[in-house]
């Protein structure tokens, strides 16, 4: 069964836009690895400083696959610090895996 999984963040007060590029940036790099695509999202309505990351795997084990994957990559850790040395987000991350149900 697929599952698609969500990752959502909030832009840190005034970088918003900083926020928006970093995550297409993280977004391409990870596409650059082969391990499905990852899509970049901003809010269009609501809370507009929520970006969110989206990605679907043909099951949970080839994610839970990716994402162990992705925490082993060196380039992409370093991303990672560097975001947060560059406090573009505030508050929590919220992820959450959906099961397609058609």
């Amino acid at each position: 069964m697929a599952v698609t999984w969500t990752r959502t963040v909030r832009s840190a007060p005034g970088k918003q836009a900083e926020g928006q590029q970093w995550a297409v940036e993280i977004a391409k790099f990870v596409n650059t690895l082969n391990m499905g695509e990852v899509h970049a999202h901003a809010a269009r309505f609501g809370d507009m400083t929520q970006i969110g990351w989206s990605s679907t795997a043909e099951s949970l084990a080839q994610l839970e696959e990716q994402q162990a994957a992705l925490l082993t990559n060196e380039t992409y850790m370093k991303m990672l610090v560097d975001v947060q040395a560059r406090g573009l987000f505030t508050g929590s991350i919220q992820d959450q895996v959906w099961n397609q149900l058609l």
